[in-house]
């Protein structure tokens, strides 16, 4: 069994490194506007407005009253982005994806997921999980991985669980990212 995971590891590194894409990455302190040639994206109170070769979408961000904070995964070659918008108060309670692909924006749902992470000497605690993800494009396949040790899927409901973020990863499928077991 170990040899068959060190196995699959070992696969999926040469085969991620030979042929993946990275993803830019632009956060809440990059501001809330994003511009390339024919392509803009703003992220305001209530919604996220997409602009490309002037053809304009928008999606509603579902907004609570609560804090909220994102994070972007562009790639340019393929016009095809991830946004990520995290809602908060004390904890963290998970991430709203949104899929931005060619002309338009659409709602993937939501990535129950908050960071199980000590900040400042503190107990460990539900933080975001934003600096933690990362995005890549392996051929035709979009995959998403969580770098930190712990995760919390589901925060603040009755089916929370802490798991050890080495046990899975999440692939692109046509309706969300969803979760995969190595």
């Amino acid at each position: 069994m170990i040899m068959k995971r060190l196995l699959y590891f070992l696969f999926l590194f040469v085969s991620l490194s030979l042929s993946a894409q990275s993803f830019d990455v632009f956060n809440s302190a990059d501001g809330l506007n994003y511009g390339w040639n024919d392509f803009s994206l703003k992220v305001e109170a209530q919604k996220v407005t997409l602009v490309v070769l002037g053809k304009k979408s928008e999606v509603n961000c579902n907004r609570e009253g609560m804090a909220y904070s994102h994070v972007l995964f562009f790639n340019k070659k393929h016009q095809l982005g991830f946004l990520f918008v995290e809602k908060h108060g004390e904890i963290s309670l998970g991430c709203e994806v949104f899929e931005i692909n060619g002309g338009g924006i659409k709602p993937l749902g939501s990535f129950p997921f908050a960071a199980y992470t000590s900040e400042n000497g503190e107990r460990m605690n539900y933080n975001s999980i934003l600096p933690y993800l990362s995005v890549i494009r392996s051929d035709k396949r979009t995959l998403l991985f969580i770098n930190t040790t712990m995760a919390v899927r589901y925060p603040d409901t009755v089916n929370e669980e802490i798991v050890e973020t080495k046990d899975f990863y999440h692939i692109l499928t046509e309706k969300s990212f969803e979760m995969r077991t190595y």
